[in-house]
């Protein structure tokens, strides 16, 4: 786990840094470096906080791994994707220091927290899965959908649209972890589907 990502717990507060060197790339063994750092928050109780470097919070799925093809692509998106309702789901409360750029998937984990907190510091946040037709997730559509809407943000703020590299607005607060399972709820919602191929 230390070669990927620093864990610190104080105070019922676990730090999660993400720290590959890089753009903290989400493949095989960042995420299994997350799961073990949450299985240990779990075990602390703690509220977490994820953060990353000063390269990238996170720049998405390993784009070696993309390239290459073959079974291991689906099966790196769906490690991704089970980090992120599992970051929704989190008994206590998540909190995503975003402190440089979150790109696609990781662009995606700010959506899956109780409370992001983002830095004004021209940072880019894209979806740019959708630039390159890529259907997301069921979960991932769901909780786009929520966010974007005005009354999903508490500053009454639409973000940019998903292919857009304009840097975000100031930073967003989601509604109280109490609400989490709600939002869970509405985002796996069959009406939340990508609509079928034709």
């Amino acid at each position: 786990m230390e070669s990927f990502v620093s864990y610190e717990f104080s105070e019922g507060v676990a730090t999660i840094a993400l720290n590959d060197g890089k753009v903290n790339a989400l493949g095989f063994a960042m995420q299994d470096a997350i799961n073990a750092a949450l299985d240990k928050a779990e075990a602390d109780e703690a509220v977490v906080v994820l953060t990353g470097n000063a390269k990238a919070f996170s720049a998405g799925f390993d784009l070696a791994v993309v390239k290459a093809g073959g079974q291991n692509v689906p099966k790196m998106m769906d490690g991704g994707c089970k980090i992120g309702q599992r970051l929704l789901a989190f008994p206590r409360p998540v909190v995503l220091a975003v402190n440089n750029h979150a790109m696609a998937m990781g662009a995606i984990l700010l959506m899956c927290a109780d409370l992001r907190i983002g830095s004004d510091a021209g940072i880019k946040v894209q979806l740019n899965e959708t630039a390159l037709g890529m259907v997301l997730p069921q979960f991932v559509i769901g909780a786009a959908v929520h966010w974007c809407r005005p009354k999903g943000l508490t500053r009454k703020r639409r973000l940019p649209p998903a292919s857009s590299t304009k840097s975000p607005p100031p930073p967003i607060c989601s509604p109280t972890p109490k609400s989490v399972p709600r939002v869970w709820r509405r985002c796996t919602e069959p009406r939340f589907s990508p609509p079928a191929a034709a």
